[in-house]
């Protein structure tokens, strides 16, 4: 048998837990601000690669990288989130999102305990009837998705072999363009029964980030950027930010905007090297290194702040 290489848990406090405990408490239930604000909604959560929190705001030679999201986080719940993935990556962001806990130490989850079902927000909410789907533009095999998803609850997942086959400058990367997987999953959508979870993993903007043509590049960059990986990293998040976009208004095309609870969060860091966030001016200790963004959607804008 093999075993994983776990190092024993660290003693806590029992006052330590208590205190925790006491501020997540304060956290729930009806007593707090907008408790119940969109009961039996439908349920978007995005999972956006290597998207991290300095992006939201910034500024190259008077363009704004996320001029669509710098607006929608206005009428949001908006704010950061500590990248807390390890090895696993992509697959740790996923098993964080879904189950409020941090991933092990010794190795990916996804490895370490493929095959254990845990109380993931996807089994929660089909207990509670939402219809509940994973759609991940990539092979299912990769990093466990498929298994460890099935094992999270999910009632549906979709991997590249079961979404429709791409056109001529849809396949970016490992997958589809965020803007090509955006549209396969308004026609999922369109025939889900209501409410549903939807978690999407996408894969655009993966590092070392050389995905785009020329024609999709809507920044025009200072000379310090061209040719670079921080600026190839600008261009793709400035494509994505037009893609979440166009995402948004096709939900409000096909009525599902008012409905529908949107949720985006960066899964992990870039992973840029030293010299690429110096050509950005991210200082070195700047605390927004390991932070991504979190922005909650809610419909009417009922819910905003930061």
């Amino acid at each position: 048998w093999l075993l994983p290489r776990l190092s024993a848990p660290r003693p806590v406090a029992d006052e330590v837990i208590h205190r925790l405990l006491a501020l997540s408490a304060e956290s729930i239930g009806s007593n707090i601000p907008h408790f119940d604000a969109a009961s039996k909604a439908n349920v978007i959560v995005m999972q956006l690669e290597s998207f991290q929190y300095f992006l939201i705001g910034l500024e190259v030679d008077g363009q704004e990288v996320t001029p669509f999201l710098n607006a929608l986080r206005r009428e949001s719940l908006y704010g950061d989130a500590l990248d807390q993935t390890t090895s696993g990556s992509s697959s740790d962001a996923m098993f964080v999102m879904l189950n409020s806990l941090q991933p092990p130490s010794g190795g990916p989850f996804c490895f370490l305990f493929p095959t254990i079902s845990t109380r993931a927000l996807p089994r929660i909410l089909k207990e509670r009837g939402w219809d509940t789907l994973h759609v991940m533009s990539y092979d299912g095999a990769f990093w466990n998705f498929r298994i460890m998803g099935d094992h999270f609850g999910f009632e549906r997942q979709f991997f590249s072999q079961d979404l429709a086959a791409p056109v001529q400058g849809e396949l970016v990367g490992w997958g589809l363009s965020d803007v090509a997987l955006f549209e396969r999953l308004i026609a999922l959508l369109k025939i889900r029964q209501e409410p549903y979870f939807c978690y999407v993993t996408t894969t655009m903007m993966h590092h070392p980030f050389v995905e785009l043509q020329h024609h999709q590049k809507l920044l025009k960059l200072p000379p310090k950027l061209e040719k670079t990986m921080a600026g190839r990293y600008l261009q793709l998040a400035r494509y994505r930010d037009q893609a979440l976009q166009l995402f948004v208004h096709r939900l409000k095309e096909e009525g599902l905007w008012n409905k529908t609870i949107l949720v985006l969060c960066g899964d992990h860091r870039s992973r840029l090297p030293e010299r690429e966030y110096q050509r950005l001016d991210v200082p070195k200790l700047d605390p927004v290194r390991n932070r991504v963004p979190l922005l909650i959607h809610v419909p009417d804008g009922k819910v905003r702040g930061q």
